[in-house]
């Protein structure tokens, strides 16, 4: 072989090796590393939305039960409202996805797609693999309280296609019911498959490019010394080509991300409305203003139509500018969370307590009768109050207290009421501060 034949295909080496290492490096990176890490960070977020999911579907439970505990309903009716609630849930592109409800003896309460199996016996129930579904949710779900189940099952309402299917269980315990929702992994696979389809295509374009590299760099080795110039510059024509598609094919590759994440981002801000249609305040535990207002003005009907009166009483306390200020925010929390336990515990359980905002509370009570007049309630509300400094809490507890009464066929609101109770909770905390000016 002329020298010169042999000096430009040693040259062409010089630009093909280092092309196709360069390659190689990027399938390996791609096939070996970001795929797999991408398919696992999908699962890994499928599997926390299912478990927000069902942690949702038992926050629903969880409000039909404490309607229950108040005697507003009875378990049948708060059972029954909340199958209906669940059996019309749904979320997913495109609003297929569901809700459904066994119960611990194996026996299947609520499903949208199956209700012919509703209020069967389910333990010898098997998928096509021989698994008993119904009884291994029950088991995840009373062994641990919640869990992860695969297994075969059809898909949505097509009884006769059956696919695998991850689902996440969780026992309601106060009603010994497990609630359960599920996403099917063929969906999950078409995710993978799209992206995977785009690298596939991209590492083929980029093949193609290096193959028709190095079939011209061969031929260019065989060219004369004169043409030589001319073949390094093609070369280098072609190297930014590559380069070019390379970054194409990588901003396709984020592009694809970004679309997974603001699905992702769509799921979230869904199961973030729903979270907010929840009526309790995080930090006490009661109530909060909408919930408060929600039941306060359901129980006030109630008592125009029974005839019976109610008391609205307002609370404000006093000191926690002090707390906060000189004890901190977290003595601040503690002493809300006190006063928050004076109503859960100290008040019967069918009154209404909320924490309207910052620091003040509203509870509806009802048995009116019990109670003489508005000084017998304030009364007690300060002794409970005083009650509970005597625990050591590392702070006083004092609170200002307004009470309004409501008289059926008055044509009194709740607004009303709200209104006279707080001026009077205002009057008491200002004949407070007055007594404690000087000479007053």
């Amino acid at each position: 072989m002329p020298s010169l034949a042999r000096k430009q295909l040693a040259d062409s080496a010089k630009v093909i090796l280092p092309t196709l290492i360069a390659f190689l490096i990027f399938v390996g990176a791609v096939f070996g590393y970001f795929l797999p890490t991408y398919q696992q960070a999908l699962m890994d977020r499928k599997r926390d939305s299912l478990r927000e999911l069902t942690g949702l579907a038992v926050h629903i439970l969880g409000e039909f039960q404490a309607r229950e505990r108040s005697g507003e309903l009875s378990r049948t009716s708060a059972q029954r409202g909340a199958i209906d609630v669940l059996r019309q849930l749904r979320y997913g592109p495109n609003d297929d996805e569901y809700f459904w409800i066994n119960g611990t003896d194996d026996q299947l309460i609520m499903h949208p797609y199956r209700p012919d199996m509703e209020r069967k016996p389910l333990a010898d129930f098997t998928d096509p693999s021989g698994k008993k579904i119904f009884v291994e949710f029950v088991t995840v779900a009373t062994q641990h309280g919640e869990g992860f189940v695969s297994y075969m099952w059809q898909w949505h309402g097509d009884a006769a296609r059956i696919v695998p299917k991850l689902s996440h269980v969780r026992l309601f315990r106060p009603w010994q019911w497990v609630v359960g929702t599920g996403m099917y992994i063929d969906d999950v696979r078409k995710d993978i498959a799209t992206v995977t389809r785009r690298v596939y295509l991209a590492g083929a374009l980029i093949l193609t490019l290096l193959t028709i590299l190095v079939i011209y760099i061969i031929h260019g080795g065989m060219i004369v010394a004169q043409a030589q110039q001319q073949a390094e510059a093609e070369l280098q024509r072609y190297q930014d080509n590559l380069e070019r598609t390379i970054i194409e094919r990588t901003a396709d590759l984020r592009a694809a991300n970004a679309a997974l994440a603001k699905e992702n981002a769509e799921r979230r801000a869904l199961e973030e409305i729903l979270r907010q249609m929840s009526c309790s305040d995080e930090l006490t535990g009661l109530l909060n203003r909408r919930g408060f207002i929600k039941a306060a003005e359901t129980r006030l009907a109630e008592a125009e139509r029974a005839g019976e009166a109610l008391y609205l009483v307002y609370a404000d306390l006093d000191n926690m500018k002090y707390i906060n200020d000189q004890l901190g925010h977290a003595a601040g929390d503690r002493a809300l969370e006190t006063f928050a336990r004076i109503l859960l515990e100290d008040f019967r359980a069918g009154d209404i307590s909320g924490r309207l905002g910052g620091d003040e509370f509203a509870v509806l009570l009802t048995g009116g009768d019990d109670y003489s007049d508005e000084r017998q309630i304030v009364e007690r509300v300060q002794r409970l109050t005083e009650a509970r400094n005597r625990e050591a809490l590392g702070f006083k507890l004092a609170v200002s207290v307004g009470v309004a009464r409501y008289i059926p066929g008055t044509g009194q609101t709740l607004a009303s009421l709200l209104t006279v109770s707080d001026e009077a909770m205002y009057a008491s905390k200002q004949a407070k501060k007055n007594r404690q000016q000087p000479g007053a």
